[in-house]
């Protein structure tokens, strides 16, 4: 089996949502792509494994939803998407934490342990600096607990040079022995530009055990990307998995092909789903355990599974048997409505505007600069258009 090279991105996406286009373009281009500010709620984390055929996901969400009612928009999260023909390969690492996902690869360099961050913003207070700090030591736990040969630690670090986080940063870098990938192969260049065009920063970073930043064959960012205020930062590890790993083929992961659609349900149909799944539930035997305080061993838990399981088939046999159903398909359902009508031509005006504007210096004044920041505009709008079409 030939090696071949594996390519790790990372981006801050500032809502997947509004970003899907870009990602699903970033996916086409690497094997890997870790994701920061996905913005979505814990029940809709399945939402990041449909973004593109060929792709799996792990990820943790920021929202706590034992909290009651949800006030203003979603915030954070983490996400790490992997192609499913490298599955066999990975295993999820839980790290209890919003601001870090962790994922486990096989190579032929041995287990990679790689964490994709997304550090607190700098607010100038004790309060930021104290859960930077906390992040930045539960990266270090995760890496210590890990038999991990080498790591890979990459997302938003949300400092550079010179900012207040940067000696923190230093010392995680110093104390797990990595090496600043991108700081020691880049310069002048910038991972961060504010919507107005009058600030940007580098502070999307990529850090890598020695044996790692050995083997990388090239680093860039993806400076035409214009749906967020971050550009997304990507390197290629050269030989790193097998090629038979790296090839995306028809055996790819199978979901279900249909699913209950439920706006198509009318009374009759509903009454029939009831009436018929009242007379297979009756038929399930519901363990007299259940009515006592039985020992909670591992013959309770199987019992539970299993009772689980047939309450479960019910529901699916009465609802194919019932209900109408719709073909179900990754690649169509989560394509934004009205995007080659409303939106794709202002996608493309923006980022050339925005091209032509880094490329004479990001000036704060003058035609680009108005032109960059008005087509930005532009694009935002018709992209907000269409999400709020999609909810009608």
């Amino acid at each position: 089996m030939e090696p071949t090279n594996l390519v790790v991105a990372t981006f801050n996406c500032r809502s997947v949502k509004s970003s899907l286009a870009e990602i699903r373009q970033l996916c086409d281009q690497s094997d890997i792509v870790l994701l920061q500010e996905h913005w979505l709620l814990p029940n809709e984390l399945d939402y990041l494994s449909n973004i593109h055929p060929d792709f799996l996901s792990h990820a943790t969400s920021a929202v706590d939803l034992s909290q009651g009612l949800l006030v203003g928009r979603p915030y954070g999260g983490t996400a790490v998407l992997y192609r499913k023909r490298l599955m066999p390969s990975i295993v999820s690492v839980e790290t209890f934490d919003p601001r870090v996902c962790a994922i486990q690869i096989a190579t032929n360099l041995g287990p990679v342990l790689l964490l994709c961050v997304y550090m607190p913003t700098d607010e100038g207070n004790n309060d930021s600096m104290e859960n930077f700090i906390a992040t930045c030591a539960k990266v270090s736990a995760l890496i210590a607990e890990c038999d991990a040969a080498h790591r890979i630690v990459a997302g938003d670090f949300n400092c550079q040079p010179g900012s207040r986080y940067y000696s923190i940063f230093q010392k995680l870098v110093d104390d797990n022995n990595l090496c600043q990938t991108d700081q020691n192969r880049l310069s002048n260049v910038f991972t961060y530009c504010n919507d107005a065009g009058t600030a940007s920063s580098w502070i999307d970073h990529v850090l890598c055990s020695q044996g790692l930043d050995n083997v990388v064959s090239n680093i860039f960012i993806g400076v035409d990307y214009i749906s967020s205020d971050h550009k997304p930062l990507a390197v290629s590890f050269s030989l790193v998995v097998d090629n038979t790993l790296r090839k995306d083929s028809n055996e790819n992961v199978v979901f279900p092909c249909s699913v209950t659609d439920w706006s198509k349900a009318d009374a009759a149909s509903i009454l029939n789903y009831h009436s018929t799944i009242n007379a297979l539930l009756s038929e399930v035997h519901y363990p007299s355990m259940f009515q006592t305080e039985p020992e909670r061993d591992l013959n309770y838990c199987r019992i539970i599974d299993e009772y689980y399981c047939a309450v479960m088939s019910c529901v699916k046999q009465a609802g194919q048997a019932c209900l109408p159903s719709k073909q179900f398909s990754s690649a169509r359902d989560y394509i934004t409505p009205g995007w080659n009508e409303y939106v794709q031509g202002k996608h493309t005006a923006a980022r050339l505007a925005f091209l032509d504007w880094v490329m004479i210096g990001k000036p704060r004044l003058g035609a680009e600069f108005q032109l960059m920041k008005t087509t930005r505009a532009q694009f935002k709008l018709a992209l907000r258009y269409c999400g709020s079409t999609r909810m009608l």
